[in-house]
């Protein structure tokens, strides 16, 4: 009997981007057994595992080692960690004690700026990858993985769509992306009828903090603006797919590229971004994507803003599908 490949995944679970995964993988013939890496994904959890990891390591070290008694007496091809929120130095050993022939395999997807636990954990994994090229070029331990797009169908989906928005801009808000998105939303509305703006807060109590810390950037802002429910990936992708163009606007510190940037670009739809890193990307075409540097206004004479034009099709995209992003990810090869 053919071996099957184990993988034992652990990754945050926003966004159904850990179904989906969990999904890809199965489709290219392993098992999966999945862990969120971390406990809890609420924004104040998250707010005390950045600031002070401290008074969660009790909650912690708790829920990894329910990760561990899971996993005793399973046996696994691969252990792939994705951002390592919660994941300890103590975890990743003990866990390669217990699974000796494993090979570990260690992806970020946020830049060291934002989230600095990968860097202490990379001495543990056979292999490290980040998103992130600055990154790469800076910590050594890091090659360099860009992102990928899942709906292998999504260009037929978005042919058959209905263009109902001219543009959409569907955004979780942090501190660094507020202004930018305002700016540029309010320079699509007046000149553009048709838009969809949502921007996602986890709560109301998140908002007045943000307000309170963040004065300057958050100033003549009110509550009303925001909203209070996340929208599930799927409702996200029914609602780009009918615009025409997809606002991007990326965090601070962050020059990789987002998801979206390649769910976007697979489609064949036009992307507005902040982030000026696209122009190294083979991907980057002047009537798909359009850079937004916060200092000008938009060009709408750019051959981007042109409607009338067919929208050419770049074939690049097709090497950042998930099945390619696995087969990389895992190209470090099973232990005999």
């Amino acid at each position: 009997m053919t071996h099957k490949p184990s993988v034992l995944l652990i990754s945050p679970d926003y966004f159904n981007y850990a179904q989906m995964l969990k999904t890809a993988f199965a489709e290219k013939g392993y098992e999966v057994d999945w862990f969120s890496d971390r406990q809890g994904g609420g924004f104040w959890h998250k707010a005390l595992l950045r600031l002070n990891r401290r008074l969660v390591a009790g909650k912690i070290k708790k829920y990894l080692n329910g990760i561990l008694s899971f996993c005793e007496g399973r046996t696994y091809d691969y252990v792939i960690v994705i951002n390592a929120e919660a994941i300890t130095p103590e975890f990743v050993q003990a866990l390669r004690v217990q699974q000796p022939s494993a090979r570990f395999v260690l992806y970020t997807w946020d830049s060291v700026a934002n989230l600095e636990m990968p860097l202490k954990l990379a001495p543990y994994f056979d292999k490290c990858y980040s998103f992130d090229k600055t990154d790469c070029e800076t910590y050594p331990e890091f090659e360099f993985l860009p992102l990928f797009y899942c709906d292998l169908e999504s260009r037929e989906k978005y042919e058959r769509a209905p263009r109902a928005y001219d543009y959409v801009c569907i955004a979780t808000i942090k501190p660094g992306k507020i202004r930018a998105i305002r700016q540029v939303c309010d320079e699509l509305a007046a000149h553009y009828g048709r838009g969809y703006v949502y921007l996602f807060l986890q709560s109301r109590l998140v908002y007045l903090y943000y307000k309170l810390k963040y004065r300057k950037e958050f100033k003549g802002t009110k509550m009303s603006m925001f909203r209070y429910k996340r929208l599930s990936n799927r409702e996200c992708d029914e609602i780009s797919l009918q615009a025409g163009i997809v606002v991007d606007v990326s965090m601070r510190h962050q020059n990789g590229l987002t998801m979206r940037t390649f769910e976007t670009l697979a489609r064949g739809q036009r992307l507005l971004t902040s982030n000026g890193e696209i122009a190294s990307y083979d991907i980057c075409d002047p009537a798909l994507v359009y850079i937004y540097d916060g200092e000008k206004p938009l060009d709408f004479s750019s051959p981007f803003f042109d409607e009338n034009g067919t929208l050419p099709y770049n074939s690049a995209i097709e090497k950042y599908a998930v099945t390619e992003w696995i087969d990389h990810l895992t190209s470090i090869g099973v232990m005999q």
